[in-house]
């Protein structure tokens, strides 16, 4: 069969918003400022609770409303989330355009994803009329797709951005049979085929916009409000949003121009999808919905961690098929064939050295029960477990920015080396899951613009044995 092969796409840079200084609200501070929406002291307790053992500093941002409070308690209006979603995309493509020098005229995609906030002109214009971008831009607006939105996003521009070209490959299929010598004939096919032992419907990105944008920018943006999002009613499976996102985006530069390999961080090598909306335990176990008495919140129901299982796997299953060396896929397949023959062994599962493929894996933080579960489940160090549950600690959940936020901590501790492969997995509402793999052009060390420089000599930091996380399900649907 022909496969469409694509000119190189390069992640040129990208930008952290880091708030001001006077949004820092220590865990004790959010419950004293919470307790003014006018909740109940019982779902104040709960939410000490959940703060002590969420993994969470005392350094997070909350947005501006919730320290200007009036005589009315919370009472947050559109001009408000608005101003908290401007500051933070215009800080960092303020910094970001001014770090490239690349020229407003010469940006040709933009693509902006915010989940819950949307307004009328859209963010996506908003930022157009700001910049006064060229009126021939292709825009994109991303809503309610959550924390997975900025990877997809990345994954779009990557299909704008590349040029078909054609080359003959071979995808084999194995068929597995009860005979011995046909499961040797599987296993020599799958090493000449360098590992490829299944079928996959999409390797990559799938298929390839018709009309592809040459000698293109693409600036991508993401971001979230919190401002109109905070939860009062009585629902403890809606109040874990209260407690767990905080302010945040970033803005990234991507660029398909053979001239700005020099000058790139990144390219850009597989971005892998999967989502399991059609399932009705992956759509309902996060749902934006109003409560009985009217109060719209964010549920999160007790299938929220089986679902983000069942949509993880597929895209991990997906990304060790590209990147994983061939020793690795060998093992495996042993295993497999060995399980199957002879079942009365009981051999475990073989869980594959994703470590021996990568450099620096960056799963969203999400929150400390998921990012427990990706660590047991793939096998990750605490080393390598470090940007996430640092950036969890020092900056929260900021949604589909938080991804870029992990990636700054390994180069302001100066980690990212030249050559360096680099993981980038996100997840969210839906169940959608996104991994993104880049390779680093070089060297990167920290520089102003970097949301650590200032502090990155202390950490990370020790958050000891926590107790279990006091988490209080709604029943699913």
């Amino acid at each position: 069969m022909t496969k469409k092969t694509s000119c190189k796409v390069y992640l040129i840079d990208f930008v952290c918003y880091k708030p001001p200084s006077f949004q820092k609200c220590p865990k004790e501070l959010t419950v004293i400022q919470v307790r003014q929406t006018g909740v109940s002291e019982e779902l104040l307790d709960f939410m000490k609770r959940v703060l002590e053992r969420s993994g969470l500093g005392d350094s997070t941002y909350l947005a501006e409303i919730y320290f200007k409070q009036g005589p009315k308690g919370y009472n947050p209006s559109m001009k408000d989330s608005r101003r908290e979603v401007e500051l933070a995309i215009f800080g960092s493509v303020d910094m970001l355009l001014a770090k490239t020098g690349v020229k407003k005229e010469d940006i040709g995609i933009l693509i902006v994803n915010c989940c819950i906030y949307n307004t009328q002109p859209s963010l996506s214009s908003i930022i157009v009329n700001r910049y006064k971008f060229k009126e021939n831009i292709i825009t994109y607006n991303l809503a309610g797709m959550g924390c997975s939105a900025g990877l997809l996003a990345i994954g779009l521009a990557k299909q704008l951005l590349q040029k078909k070209g054609t080359k003959t490959i071979i995808k084999p299929c194995i068929v597995f049979y009860n005979n011995v010598h046909m499961w040797a004939l599987a296993l020599y096919i799958c090493l000449a085929f360098n590992g490829a032992y299944v079928v996959l419907s999409s390797l990559d990105d799938g298929e390839l916009p018709q009309k592809v944008h040459k000698n293109s920018y693409a600036l991508i943006v993401s971001t979230e409000s919190i401002t109109e999002n905070c939860y009062t009613g009585k629902h403890r499976s809606k109040f874990l949003i209260n407690c767990l996102f905080r302010v945040g985006g970033a803005a990234i530069l991507l660029s398909n121009r053979s001239s700005d390999r020099r000058t790139s961080k990144y390219e850009l090598q597989h971005t892998v999808h999967t989502n399991t909306s059609s399932s009705d335990l992956s759509y309902n176990c996060i749902l934006r919905e109003e409560d009985n008495a009217g109060i719209v919140g964010v549920t999160i129901n007790k299938d929220l961690l089986k679902a983000a299982v069942a949509t993880i796997r597929p895209n991990v299953a997906t990304v060790g098929h590209l990147i994983l060396p061939i020793r690795e896929k060998l093992i495996y397949v042993i295993n497999y064939i060995a399980r199957k023959i002879i079942p009365k062994v009981n051999l475990q599962p073989y869980i594959p050295d994703y470590s021996k493929a990568v450099d620096h894996f960056l799963p969203h933080v999400g929150g400390r029960p998921v990012l427990d579960e990706l660590q047991k489940t793939l096998g990750f160090s605490d080393d390598d477990m470090e940007a996430s549950r640092m950036t969890l600690y020092r900056y929260g959940n900021t949604s589909s920015s938080s991804i870029w936020y992990e990636l700054a901590y390994v180069e302001a501790k100066g980690r990212v080396k030249k050559g360096d492969r680099v993981w980038q997995i996100a997840f969210g509402s839906g169940f959608k899951c996104q991994s993104v793999i880049c390779r680093a052009m070089k060297s990167i060390d920290h520089d102003d613009s970097n949301p650590w420089t200032d502090e990155i000599h202390g950490f990370p930091v020790n958050l000891g044995d926590m107790e279990p996380f006091p988490v209080f399900f709604e029943s699913s649907k």
